[in-house]
C-alpha cells in the first residue's frame, strides 16, 4: 500500500510555466466542449479530458488547466451540463492537433461518477471522489487518487478501502492524502469568504469545502506531472 502525504512547506512550488494559449470549440449540444491548446511548440499534444464537479466547469479549472498545459498537454472541457462523452472522444479522434492515443482524465467530486467504460483514457487523477460511494472504477492504467483527511465526504479509512479493492481488480493506483485538506479545497475564494457548502458527490445533502490556495497550487502540479509522466509513458 503505498500513501504518500504532502505538507505545507512543499506548496511553495514555481507556477506554471506556460498560461493558457489557443482555445477551441469543439461540437455542439451535449457534444459541446473547449479544447486548450498548449503553445505551438508542442505538436500533437497528448490531451486530458476535465470533468468539473457540477453540471458546468467553474473557476476550480482555470489552476489545473494552467498547469497542464504548462507541462504541454492539452485540455479537453465538456461544457453541456449531461455531456455525451462518447461523441466527444468520437471528435478528438478526428482531429490533427492533438494525439488521440494518449488521453488522460482530471476530475473533482462529481466529475469521478460519469461512467467512461471503453474510453481511451490511460491515466486518471481523481480529487475528492467521493469515496463513501464509490465511483466506477477508472479506465484501465494508473489512478492517482488524491483526498484530504478532513473531508467528510472522503474519509481516510474509505479510500484507503477503495484504492485496495481498485489494485485487487489491477489498476495502479496511488493515493495522497492532503494533510488537513477538506473537500473541494481547490474553490476559489469569494469575497471575505473561502468556505462554501457544495453538493456531495454521492448526492446526499452537502459538504463543506474551504479553499486552500496554497495547497491547490501545489496539488494541480502534482496532477499535471503524474499525468505527464504517465501519458508520456503510453506514447
Amino acid at each position: 500500500m503505498r500513501i504518500i502525504a504532502f505538507c505545507l512547506s512543499l506548496c511553495l512550488a514555481a507556477a506554471p510555466a506556460a498560461a493558457r494559449d489557443i482555445t477551441r470549440s469543439m461540437g455542439e449540444g451535449q457534444a459541446a466542449a473547449l479544447l486548450h491548446l498548449p503553445g505551438p511548440a508542442h505538436l500533437r499534444p497528448a490531451v486530458v479530458l476535465m470533468l468539473a464537479d457540477g453540471r458546468a466547469p467553474d473557476l476550480r479549472a482555470d489552476r489545473h488547466i494552467e498547469h497542464l498545459l504548462g507541462a504541454g498537454i492539452a485540455v479537453l472541457e465538456p461544457q453541456a451540463p449531461v455531456p455525451d462523452i462518447r461523441a466527444i472522444f468520437a471528435a478528438l479522434a478526428r482531429r490533427t492537433d492533438v494525439d488521440g492515443s494518449r488521453v488522460g482524465l482530471l476530475t473533482r467530486g462529481r466529475g469521478a461518477h460519469v461512467d467512461l467504460r471503453g474510453s481511451p483514457i490511460i491515466a486518471s487523477v481523481l480529487l475528492y471522489p467521493g469515496c463513501t460511494v464509490p465511483p466506477p472504477q477508472p479506465a484501465p492504467g494508473a489512478v492517482l487518487l488524491m483526498h484530504g483527511d478532513a473531508d467528510d465526504a472522503n474519509p481516510t479509512d474509505a479510500c484507503l478501502e477503495l484504492a485496495e479493492a481498485w489494485r485487487h481488480n489491477g489498476l495502479e493506483v496511488r493515493q495522497h492524502i492532503v494533510p488537513g485538506a477538506s473537500y473541494g479545497w481547490d474553490l476559489r475564494p469569494i469575497g471575505p469568504s473561502s468556505t462554501e457548502l457544495l453538493p456531495r458527490p454521492d448526492g446526499r445533502g452537502r459538504v463543506r469545502a474551504q479553499a486552500w490556495p496554497d495547497g491547490a497550487e501545489y496539488a494541480a502540479g502534482l496532477a499535471a506531472r503524474f499525468l505527464a509522466a504517465e501519458l508520456d509513458r503510453g506514447s
